[in-house]
């Protein structure tokens, strides 16, 4: 599940992930 991995690298810190952290949890 490349979701899992990429929730993690959001944790981690990812800026390519950053956007979808900001999307999933608003804070």
């Amino acid at each position: 599940f490349f979701s899992m991995n990429e929730r993690l690298a959001c944790y981690c810190g990812f800026p390519r992930c950053r956007g979808v952290v900001n999307d999933v949890e608003p804070t």
